[in-house]
């Protein structure tokens, strides 16, 4: 389902709930809607009744926004459980949210909350344990109906990507000048993007803008929706007979730039599996390949020489018994977004960093 239009007030978003509820249920079922309903203080903007042919019956309070943004969404639920609560005999199924469009970490952050919603792209979960009731959809992945305005929506591309790691790497709090010298990008862009984590409730700031916290992990997990290893940098591919792990005695003898990144460098804080590929950033692969008397061509690999698409790669590497090591948020990164096991190491990784902040958070 495909909205033809956008739904243009809250009253139109209720109407569409029921009767996108009705259209996915036999006729034998009943969806009834209450606008308005008051709980003590609290009026939450619907309460909805389905009711299954044996008589069966869920209630469930419903919260209608024409824009929702994750950072909106504890408070919205906030004001539903308040409204249960106020409620207590009255056995409510879990709480709605329906917007114009629900981009994917608010319904993440719904769904973990065990809440219920649906959106007008087709986006929907709704679940319901008594009567069982199970309703699920996939609308659009992105906002249809979003203006030409110059507003960050994505966090590909280099200003992202360096105010990105700044706020990983960085311990708050800072200023977005502060933050635009730290990471290097302009004071346009870091405001673009910080707005933009903002309201996907990644980083949080006072009334003054300033930023005082960073939800670290989840920031790494939504950059590597649009970062990768093998596809934002130019990857050449080459062959070291003796194993990735030769690799790194030689790179203690290298001149080039470089930074070792995937899972030789993610072995200094976790492991999880041994090393089968080398990940190495360096500026000039080809160069780099014949300083370590590496085999190129074609047919097997276990080295991958990456040219970095911008220097942030290299930002707050560290040297470790001779060898370079990118930081481990860009290492946590590349191997999220990696093949075969990367992600598990990446995924092991991250629980590290978390009960280490101390030891690479500066």
């Amino acid at each position: 389902m495909v909205a033809p239009k956008k739904p243009p007030s809250e009253a139109d978003l209720l109407e569409l709930l029921v009767r996108e509820i009705r259209a996915n249920l036999s006729d034998s079922w009943r969806v009834d809607l209450k606008p308005q309903p008051r709980f003590g203080r609290i009026q939450p903007d619907a309460v909805l009744t389905i009711s299954a042919p044996d008589g069966m019956r869920a209630q469930i309070l419903v919260e209608a926004k024409t824009t929702l943004n994750a950072r909106d969404v504890p408070a919205a639920l906030s004001k539903l459980e308040a409204a249960t609560a106020a409620q207590a005999r009255t056995p409510f199924g879990p709480p709605l949210l329906i917007s114009r469009y629900i981009a994917p970490r608010s319904r993440k952050m719904l769904a973990e909350a065990g809440a219920a919603y649906m959106d007008a792209t087709g986006n929907m979960r709704i679940v319901v344990d008594r009567p069982a009731l199970s309703l699920r959809g996939d609308g659009a992945s992105a906002d249809p109906w979003r203006g030409p305005e110059r507003e960050t929506r994505t966090l590909r591309g280099t200003p992202a990507a360096r105010v990105t790691r700044s706020l990983v790497d960085l311990k708050p709090p800072f200023g977005l000048r502060e933050l635009s010298k730290f990471s290097g990008a302009s004071l346009g862009s870091t405001h673009r993007t910080v707005d933009f984590l903002d309201k996907e409730a990644l980083v949080q700031r006072d009334l003054r803008g300033t930023i005082i916290g960073v939800n670290w992990a989840d920031l790494l997990l939504r950059w590597s929706e649009d970062y990768s290893f093998q596809g934002s940098n130019q990857v050449h591919a080459a062959l070291e007979p003796r194993g990735p792990e030769r690799v790194l005695e030689k790179l203690r003898k290298a001149t080039d730039e470089y930074a070792v990144t995937g899972v030789l460098s993610a072995h200094r804080a976790s492991e999880v599996a041994p090393a089968r590929v080398a990940a190495i950033f360096t500026p000039n692969p080809r160069q780099l390949g014949e300083q370590l008397e590496l085999r190129d061509g074609p047919g097997a690999s276990n080295v991958l020489l990456a040219r970095p698409f911008d220097e942030v790669a290299f930002a707050r590497a560290k040297e470790v018994n001779g060898i370079r090591y990118a930081a481990l948020s860009q290492t946590a990164a590349d191997l999220l977004t990696g093949p075969g096991r990367d992600p598990a190491e990446g995924q092991a990784l991250v629980a590290w960093m978390k009960t280490n902040e101390a030891d690479w958070r500066g």
